[in-house]
């Protein structure tokens, strides 16, 4: 027979214990309500002009895509781990090249942000 701390101590464990099913529903209804809040969060994020670094990165993965264009043409034909096996071929093969391209492309780019930009605060004062 159980004492009454040893049974107490397996009720208050059971209670602590919460099934997985209960935490991803916790989850769910977290993100739910948070989501006006994220999508707030998100349009003005928009807004911003990005960062040197955000744009040499839109710059590398701009290169990256246009030499993926050019050598592998069924691309999005393929499987996600045949994509996966192309894109390490690409770095490997072509990782100085990317490099090169990106810094070609950087004026652009950043060209692209202050059009972007411009765009953006026109459709703004429109509404207003």
């Amino acid at each position: 027979m159980k004492t009454f701390k040893e049974l107490s101590d397996e009720i208050s464990e059971t209670k602590r214990k919460k099934s997985k099913a209960e935490i991803a529903k916790n989850r769910r209804i977290a993100a739910k309500r948070s989501a006006p809040k994220r999508q707030r969060a998100k349009e003005r994020k928009e807004k911003r002009r990005k960062t040197v670094p955000e744009l040499r990165l839109k710059s590398r993965k701009a290169a990256r895509d246009l030499l993926r264009k050019k050598h592998f043409k069924n691309y999005n034909d393929a499987s996600p781990a045949k994509r996966a096996e192309m894109d390490e071929k690409l770095t490997k093969k072509f990782g100085p090249a990317i490099e090169k391209i990106a810094k070609k492309l950087f004026p652009q780019i950043k060209k692209d942000e202050e059009e972007r930009l411009k765009n953006l605060r026109q459709k703004t004062d429109k509404a207003a």
